[in-house]
């Protein structure tokens, strides 16, 4: 799971397919320069050690759906102006805004699709699945800097205050345009081979919107969680995974086998004494001999002709 040192109380995962994505390490320096890149709120009467900033990396597996699991059991935002606050948080996929949801201190949430529409022309919820990603020669120039924001996903929470009402929705909410394809040059090297698409369903409940008040004016978010989604392929090809070693097959030699004549020699089957015979010549000479066994069990050769 993923959880910031600075907010320890607060964790965010990814599902995939129902099952809890595994998570790896974004190296070093990508995490210093995605926090430059970012401006975060900081949240009064609440002092913080380490970047409220992380990125993992986790395994798309297209055709399969998605979704975020927040948990603030440990967590709550301070409430010293007597007012109750609440986290605001909103997922951003490839750059598509997914609106706000509210998480409660204390609560946990969880968010696989969202909707749009309005309540007169109706309403549609888009849920969450990956897909793959078509790589294309060449470019028309006009997918610019969404690019970097293509194989992302984004977990930004925002420090607000519940006014405790709700009214119904009246701006039109527009559908989400997901990404067609893109060219292998604008993703400048990275191992972008996985999109975000949406399953599309009618939804005929009528739409009311919580009223809060971010407390940032500028809406800054106090953390960002960020998951960069490759299928296993990218994630090798990107150096995130090792990739396997292949291996010739184990072999198991059977050393006394090995070390046996050709045409190995059929054992007496009456010799019953435990005594080893050597065929060195292939017509050995009879020899005659008498064997003495001794009083300590040991045998005794014979070879005199007498």
């Amino acid at each position: 799971m993923a959880v910031l040192t600075c907010y320890p109380g607060l964790e965010v995962t990814v599902e995939v397919d129902g099952q809890r994505a595994q998570e790896y390490d974004a190296p070093a320096d990508e995490i210093e320069a995605g926090a430059k890149e970012l401006n975060f709120h900081s949240i009064p009467d609440l002092r913080i050690e380490g970047c409220p900033y992380i990125i993992k990396y986790i395994e798309s597996k297209p055709g399969k759906p998605f979704a975020f699991q927040l948990d603030s059991t440990n967590f709550a935002i301070p409430s010293s102006d007597n007012k109750k606050h609440l986290v605001q948080y909103r997922c951003v996929l490839d750059g598509i805004s997914t609106g706000y949801n509210q998480l409660v201190g204390g609560a946990k949430s969880s968010k696989n699709s969202f909707t749009s529409g309005s309540n007169e022309s109706g309403w549609k919820c888009h849920k969450f699945q990956f897909s793959t990603l078509e790589i294309v020669e060449g470019g028309d120039g006009k997918q610019g800097d969404r690019t970097k924001e293509y194989g992302t996903l984004l977990v930004k929470l925002c420090d607000a205050i519940d006014l405790k009402r709700t009214i119904p929705t009246l701006a039109s909410i527009r559908s989400p345009v997901p990404v067609q394809s893109v060219s292998e040059k604008a993703l400048k090297g990275r191992s972008v081979d996985s999109k975000v698409v949406f399953d599309t369903q009618p939804f005929s409940a009528s739409k009311r919107a919580p009223i809060v008040h971010l407390v940032d004016p500028g809406r800054r978010p106090f953390a960002v969680f960020e998951f960069r989604y490759r299928t296993m392929e990218g994630l090798m090809c990107e150096g995130i995974v090792p990739r396997p070693v292949k291996e010739d097959d184990d072999q198991v030699v059977d050393v006394e086998k090995e070390q046996q004549p050709l045409n190995p020699v059929k054992p007496d089957p009456d010799n019953t004494r435990g005594i080893k015979r050597e065929f060195a010549d292939p017509n050995p000479m009879a020899v005659c001999y008498k064997l003495r066994r001794l009083e300590d069990g040991k045998v005794e050769i014979d070879l005199t002709d007498d």
